[in-house]
């Protein structure tokens, strides 16, 4: 049976160009296969080159550093729209960049705080992130709506501040929108 990673993973590997190296001169993330840098697989224990990183090992890097770090199958469970949003935000800017956001707009739609427990902002999609999550979701019937837009909302932002600092990364950018906005 296929799983909410499984159908996360494939997406993202689509966009991430396939089994195909992608690396440009700007990429800070140095080269990629599946869009796992080398960095990142090293830190993993992979040590052959990049272009033969196989599927399997990257799958197992991805699940580990960008799925299971952030609980998205407990997420997935309200919403795998919802984990997918923050697996692919994870995947391309930080996990902990995804969980924040995720944290702050709990926060903003807690209705004063009313619902459950105001959330410190640590980046870290624990206990009590779950729990707040799925009693926004128990309470709100357009919940994963009012996520999901903010949650684009504040990438775009972020992609915005990261490409104004950055000059260098307006392919990256331009791409991003490309595929967010359906062009």
């Amino acid at each position: 049976m296929e799983s909410a990673f499984d159908r996360a993973i494939v997406k993202l590997i689509e966009l991430e160009h396939g089994d195909r190296v992608a690396w440009h001169k700007n990429d800070r993330g140095g080269p990629a296969r599946y869009g796992i840098t080398e960095a990142v697989a090293r830190a993993n224990g992979y040590a052959g080159p990049m272009t033969q990183l196989p599927v399997a090992i990257a799958m197992r890097i991805a699940h580990a550093q960008y799925w299971d770090i952030m609980s998205l199958d407990q997420v997935a469970v309200l919403s795998e729209r919802l984990a997918y949003e923050l697996f692919e935000t994870g995947y391309r800017i930080e996990q902990g960049v995804a969980a924040c956001l995720l944290q702050r707009w709990l926060n903003v739609l807690n209705r004063q705080a009313h619902e459950y427990g105001p959330l410190r902002v640590d980046g870290l999609v624990g206990p009590m992130t779950l729990h707040s999550l799925r009693t926004f979701f128990d309470r709100r019937a357009d919940a994963e709506a009012l996520l999901l837009r903010g949650l684009s909302g504040s990438l775009a932002e972020r992609r915005l501040e990261l490409a104004e600092a950055d000059p260098t990364s307006e392919l990256a950018i331009a791409d991003w929108l490309r595929r967010r906005g359906g062009v």
